[in-house]
């Protein structure tokens, strides 16, 4: 009988251990908020510099300075929906699993100078 009590006492702290030890995998493995707000960066940009790029193509550049320059009180507000469609992004959209696909959202705006570096971000997290 003690034997039966000593091996149900082992396999339970095994047992315990795995699911504790499953548990801390999974809360260690989600980006962090820093993380996610460099993540969004890093995608903002790039839609943006694409954005000011297309502008570029088909106006002069004192007309894609105008068009851009519209956006600087106002800004340019990207949510992770919109950066889902580019391909280029699928396995960084994937770390925002957690967060809501509509409210989570980046916000470019145009400074003075208006050229394709010339912004400011800000990254606004529903996780």
């Amino acid at each position: 009988m003690k034997k039966n009590k000593k091996k149900i006492l082992i396999i339970c702290g095994l047992v315990g251990a795995i699911i504790l030890s499953v548990i801390m995998i999974i809360i260690f493995s989600s980006p962090t908020k820093k993380e996610l707000t460099n993540l969004m960066t890093e995608m903002g940009s790039t839609f943006y510099q694409d954005f000011y790029k297309e502008l570029s193509e088909s106006l002069t550049e004192n007309k894609v300075k105008e068009e851009v320059s519209k956006l600087s009180h106002i800004g340019m507000s990207i949510s992770i929906d919109n950066l889902a469609e580019n391909k280029a992004n699928e396995k960084m959209i994937k770390k925002f699993r957690k967060c809501n696909s509509k409210r989570t959202i980046i916000t470019i705006y145009p400074e003075e100078e208006f050229g394709i570096n010339d912004y400011q971000t800000e990254v606004t997290l529903d996780c």
